[in-house]
């Protein structure tokens, strides 16, 4: 009884394999006649090769650097969409917008997004400009990673950042970065003398009016980013 449960346990996986290699066969596409490849057509399945070169298919999700951006398009990716509960699958809030002009900004960077940045696989010293709309963790819980990371990865320039001020000092995104910068000095002073120091420089904050209405707050280049105001505990953009 174990000899034959044996034998079954390998032909089945023998089958399994056969029709794995089989599905690859039969989606492939016949280069030369341009028509679907089958198995059931003799002519073709006497001459195909055992090597044939992989051909890219149509997608419906954007691979990191396999899509060209013209100088009057942008790509908005979606690095997060997520709720202040972590989830393995879904980071917090983070928008990434890349301009045809090479211009590159970071919109939120919620708890988990620095890791779906680091996958877009963009030089850091491009991922120099974070926009927050608010000091929720959910929006910027990851500043802090991306800031380190960056650095590490060879940004080579401080990181700038805008948000908004608050009612009072101490609910401004200045007082909320500089603290944060302090909460890095074990790091930071860890790192003096063996990475890049450029990239550990304090955070370059501009606030703005949190009241603002289509109030200009960046710019540069010739792109222009506003504010606009939303319903939310004290300040938001």
């Amino acid at each position: 009884m174990h000899k034959h449960r044996k034998s079954t346990t390998v032909l089945t996986g023998l089958i399994v394999a056969a029709v794995m290699a089989g599905a690859y066969v039969l989606g492939r596409s016949d280069e030369r006649a341009g028509r679907p490849f089958s198995l059931a057509n003799p002519a073709q399945a006497a001459d195909a090769p055992s090597l044939s070169p992989v051909m890219a298919r149509d997608r419906d999700f954007y691979a990191p650097n396999s899509e060209d951006l013209r100088p009057d398009e942008m790509r908005l990716i979606a690095c997060g969409t997520g709720m202040p509960t972590a989830r393995p699958k879904q980071a917090a809030s983070c928008w990434l917008l890349e301009l045809g002009n090479g211009d590159k900004f970071i919109f939120d960077v919620g708890t988990g997004s620095n890791e779906r940045i680091a996958a877009m696989q963009i030089p850091y010293n491009y991922l120099d400009k974070v926009f927050l709309s608010h000091l929720h963790t959910d929006h910027f819980g990851d500043l802090d990673a991306l800031f380190i990371s960056g650095a590490l990865a060879g940004r080579q320039k401080p990181l700038r950042v805008w948000g908004p001020g608050g009612d009072k000092p101490e609910r401004g995104t200045k007082y909320a970065l500089d603290h944060l910068f302090k909460a890095l000095t074990w790091d930071i002073d860890g790192r003096a003398g063996i990475t890049d120091p450029r990239g550990y420089q304090p955070f370059e904050v501009t606030e703005f009016d949190y009241k603002g209405v289509n109030e200009i707050v960046y710019q540069e280049n010739g792109v222009t980013i506003r504010s606009i105001p939303a319903i939310h505990p004290w300040t938001a953009r």
